[in-house]
């Protein structure tokens, strides 16, 4: 019914399941269609009616690996939900760490999020590697601002052998 565009009618039969389970993957469903269609405030809306905390975790760390910044920090501050937040915060974060996108606008959420994010030490780690191995030109100042955080004595020794 979402497919051809029958919104309220799916939230309606949605609504009348009885078994918990299945009504959670209804509304799961139905959000993520939301999402695709770019409806973020009523997926949103219908994400926080799924029931099951695991179907609302997943559904969650689904949307934050497909925001932007920007995007996840708008969403984060309208939830008030601690766990809600951090399955945001997860997805976002796993997202990084799963195409290790270095983009500047990450470091924003890295800086934010770092006591939150259980893969930041990876992304630290990525970002030292290619830092001392592949960059045209040694960056002095970079990597002593990534020793501050990090261990890379034995990786800059290699540089300058």
């Amino acid at each position: 019914l979402m497919e051809q565009g029958e919104k309220e009618e799916s939230l309606r039969i949605a609504s009348e399941i009885q078994n918990v389970w299945d009504r959670s993957k209804a509304y799961s469903n139905i959000s993520k269609i939301l999402m695709e269609q770019g409806e973020k405030d009523e997926s949103l809306r219908v994400a926080l009616m799924v029931s099951r905390g695991d179907k609302r975790e997943k559904l969650f760390k689904d949307f934050g690996k497909q925001m932007n910044f920007s995007e996840l920090l708008g969403l984060f501050l309208r939830l008030d939900s601690e766990s809600n937040q951090k399955s945001l915060i997860d997805g976002y974060a796993s997202s990084i760490a799963e195409s290790m996108d270095l983009q500047i606008d990450n470091n924003p959420f890295l800086y934010r999020f770092c006591e939150h994010t259980q893969c930041l030490s990876d992304i630290l780690f990525y970002k030292a590697k290619m830092a001392c191995f592949f960059e045209k030109e040694s960056n002095e100042e970079k990597l002593d601002m990534l020793s501050e955080v990090l261990d890379i004595k034995d990786w800059r020794r290699v540089i300058t052998c």
